[in-house]
């Protein structure tokens, strides 16, 4: 069964669709609709990759950023890492080895798995607002499950 949705777009992403679709409703319908397969795919390769306060230490760097520049969601980790300054500067503080070896594999990520690590973290951040300035338990326990995702349903 389909369901109605009206979805707003920023302009920018306009000709995009215009340009790669017949018609571009139908274009963003399509790619909406293969997001979340890609999405949890993405979360799938992501495995193993991050400990979890690496995964804590993104969080607050998204939160500084968002603070700083309110980025369109999925381009701030893209943003942050080619500015290598950036972090050293307004990023939380963090063992700089920690932080080298966390901005190394951010920048080894594809830019779609980049992309759908930063909704994962964002969506977390959101659910934990209250507290991302600690490491509570539960929020650390939501960014280990990142590393034994199975494509289960996800909070």
């Amino acid at each position: 069964m389909k369901i109605k949705y009206n979805l707003q777009i920023e302009s920018y992403v306009r000709p995009f669709y215009r340009r790669n679709f017949k018609a571009m409703h139908g274009g963003i319908s399509f790619v909406t609709q293969c997001f979340p397969i890609c999405y949890k795919a993405a979360l799938h390769e992501l495995r193993g990759i991050f400990h979890e306060h690496e995964l804590f230490y993104c969080v607050k760097l998204l939160h500084a950023a968002h603070v700083r520049y309110p980025l369109p969601t999925g381009n701030t980790l893209e943003e942050i890492i080619n500015q290598d300054d950036w972090c050293n500067e307004n990023g939380p503080t963090i063992d700089p080895k920690r932080r080298s070896m966390t901005l190394i594999k951010l920048k080894a990520l594809t830019v779609f798995n980049r992309v759908s690590l930063e909704v994962y973290l964002t969506k977390l951040s959101l659910v934990y607002s209250d507290n991302l300035e600690e490491e509570n338990a539960a929020f650390m326990a939501d960014l280990k499950a990142l590393n034994t995702f199975q494509g289960q349903q996800l909070k």
